[in-house]
C-alpha cells in the first residue's frame, strides 16, 4: 500500500492562511452558546472572525512546525444521550462529545487538505459515501437500489449481507492507522501533528451540571472530532480491495453491506468465501465484527436462504431489512418501503 503520488509530508503555511482559517471559523451549529472543555462558545468565534483568523493561523503554522498537539485540546466532554430501550443500560445512550473549538478550527483547515489531497489523486475508494462531498446515505442506498431493482426485472437473486463493526471508532488501532497513513503519503510533520493529536487523550462524562473525573482514552479516534472522520475512512479504505469483483461492496462509514447475484452453489460459495476474506481483514486490523448484528437478506424471485458465516459464526436470514430509513423487502413486487 505504497504511496502512489507525492506525498503530503510537510506544513505548508498557505494551508493555514488567516483566509482559510476564517473560512474554516465558519462553525455551523445548533446550540452556538455549547462550548468544550475549554469553555468558549461557538458564537464568540464567530463574532470575532475578523479578529482572530491571524494570530489563530500563525498558532496553528507554529504547531505544524513542531508536529505537536497543545494538551488542553486532548481532553472531551462527553455528554450520553438517550437512544432507546431500559434507560438502566448504559448500551442504551450514544456519547455526544465535545471538544476544544480552536482545536476544531484547525481540524477544518487539514481535513480540507487531506481531502483534496486523497480524492485528487483518486485513493479513497469509490465505494465509501461517508463523509465525503456530494455522497450521502441517498447516494448509497440509489445506487444499491439500482442494482436490486435491475436484479428483480431479470428474474435473479441478489443475496445482501449487511455487516455490522462492534464500536468501530472506538476499536481503532492508532499504530496501525499512522502505518497507513504514512502509506498513503501523509507523513512528515502533519503525521506528527496527527500522532500527538491522538495520543494521551482524555475525557470527562457530563451528566446534569456535574462532571466526572478524567479518564485516559488508550484506543480509537476521537468522537466529536473533525479530522477522525477522515482518518477513519482512510482507516477502512482498503476494505473494498479485499473482495471479489462479482462481489459488490458499499460503504457509509462502519456502515457495510455485500452484495452479489446468486444462481447456484457455485455463486454462494464465492459469497461465503469473500465472507472469510472480511473475516480475516477485521482480525488484522482490530475491528471486530458483530455477527449477531449482522443479517443476510435475498433478493428476487428465487431467493432461497442460505447459511453465510463470519469468523464460524452464522449470519441469520432475514425478510427485510432497514437501511438508512429504507425498509427492504424480499418480495419481488414490493422491494422497498419508504417510513
Amino acid at each position: 500500500m505504497a504511496a502512489i503520488c507525492e506525498p503530503l509530508c510537510s506544513y505548508a503555511y498557505a494551508w493555514m492562511r488567516s483566509q482559510v482559517v476564517s473560512n474554516a471559523m465558519q462553525l455551523k451549529t445548533k446550540n452556538k452558546l455549547s462550548s468544550g472543555p475549554d469553555g468558549y462558545p461557538t458564537i464568540l468565534l464567530q463574532t470575532l472572525v475578523s479578529d482572530l483568523a491571524e494570530p489563530l493561523s500563525l498558532i496553528f503554522n507554529s504547531l505544524l512546525s513542531v508536529g505537536k498537539t497543545p494538551t488542553a485540546w486532548k481532553t472531551a466532554i462527553v455528554t450520553p444521550f438517550y437512544k432507546k430501550g431500559p434507560s438502566s443500560d448504559p448500551a442504551n445512550y450514544r456519547p455526544i462529545s465535545q471538544t476544544s473549538i480552536f482545536c476544531k478550527i484547525m481540524e477544518r483547515v487539514i481535513v480540507a487538505e487531506m481531502t483534496d489531497y486523497m480524492l485528487g489523486n483518486a485513493m479513497i475508494t469509490r465505494h465509501q459515501h461517508g463523509f465525503l462531498n456530494r455522497r450521502s446515505t441517498a447516494t448509497n442506498i440509489l445506487e444499491c437500489l439500482s442494482d436490486w431493482t435491475l436484479a428483480v426485472d431479470n428474474n435473479e437473486t441478489k443475496s445482501v449481507v449487511y455487516i455490522d463493526f462492534a464500536r468501530a471508532f472506538d476499536t481503532v488501532s492508532r499504530p496501525k492507522l499512522l502505518t497507513k497513513l504514512q502509506a498513503y503519503g501523509i507523513s512528515g510533520k502533519l503525521l506528527q501533528f496527527i500522532a500527538s493529536f491522538l495520543t494521551e487523550r482524555s475525557q470527562k462524562t457530563r451528566v446534569g451540571q456535574s462532571l466526572s473525573t478524567a479518564v485516559s482514552l488508550i484506543s480509537g479516534i476521537v468522537q466529536g472530532s473533525c479530522l477522525c472522520p477522515l482518518l477513519f475512512l482512510i482507516y477502512i479504505n482498503d476494505i473494498t480491495a479485499i473482495f471479489d469483483e462479482r462481489v459488490k461492496p458499499k460503504l457509509f462509514a462502519d456502515d457495510l453491506k455485500l452484495y452479489t447475484t446468486v444462481k447456484n452453489d457455485a455463486d454462494r460459495n464465492v459469497l461465503q468465501a469473500n465472507l472469510d476474506k472480511l473475516g480475516q481483514w477485521a482480525n488484522d486490523w482490530q475491528l471486530k465484527i458483530s455477527a449477531t448484528k449482522c443479517c443476510v437478506l435475498n433478493i428476487g424471485n428465487q431467493s432461497t436462504a442460505s447459511t453465510y458465516y463470519i469468523n464460524g459464526q452464522s449470519l441469520p436470514n432475514v425478510d427485510q431489512s432497514t437501511d438508512f430509513g429504507i425498509t427492504i423487502l424480499t418480495a419481488n413486487y414490493n422491494i422497498l418501503q419508504a417510513y
